[in-house]
């Protein structure tokens, strides 16, 4: 029986590495939802839901341990001085990303509840919240593909000329009609725009 100790480390490395691509496409999907119910979840929400840019940036996190370890393996191969210091460096500085393209990832969201749309960005330090009484239009942007017209998105117009675009899928579809309610009873002009589908 082989020991531990015995394990050739540039195969650990390896294994780590190609491991670490793999969850790269996954991972973030469940670590980000798993993360953002625990910080953020509320009964009074409506809808919640992590733009993409959570999921890259998550993505990105998971990433950051097998880049580090592919730079140590280069740099151990060229260089005879590189050793087990080095790589500590350098899991201290995968450490480090990891988490912050992980603080990136789970503070990335927005949500509907009963008094309008709240919006965190990666960047931003406070929530942005959009009362229903704040929103001057709403526009359902339809899309003509292979001759049938559908909903591709939706913009949110506030009163001071910022837009929030939320893309049409199923969790939209899902909730779409409650929050129209609360629009109109805050009397929101709600119009439809059509857009010449991309090729």
């Amino acid at each position: 029986m082989r020991k531990t100790s015995d394990l050739d480390p540039t195969i650990v490395k390896v294994a780590i590495i190609v491991v670490g691509v793999i969850c790269a496409g996954l991972l973030p999907l469940i670590l980000v939802t798993i993360l953002q119910d625990i910080f953020y979840f509320s009964r009074d929400h409506i809808y919640f839901e992590a733009p993409l840019s959570a999921y890259i940036w998550g993505g990105a996190a998971i990433l950051s341990i097998p880049m580090l370890l592919v730079v140590d393996l280069i740099a151990g191969k060229w260089n005879d001085r590189w050793g087990k210091k080095a790589l500590g460096i350098l899991m201290t500085i995968g450490v480090v990303v990891f988490s912050l393209s992980m603080l990136l990832s789970v503070r990335s969201y927005f949500y509907f509840d009963p008094n309008g749309l709240h919006v965190n960005g990666a960047w931003t330090l406070d929530e942005h919240n959009i009362d229903w009484d704040h929103v001057e239009e709403v526009v359902k942007k339809n899309e003509k593909k292979n001759g049938t017209l559908s909903l591709k998105e939706v913009d949110f117009v506030t009163k001071n000329g910022d837009v929030f675009t939320i893309t049409n899928n199923k969790n939209w579809m899902d909730y779409q009609y409650t929050i129209y309610d609360y629009l109109e009873k805050a009397d929101v002009t709600i119009t439809e725009k059509r857009i010449e589908a991309k090729s």
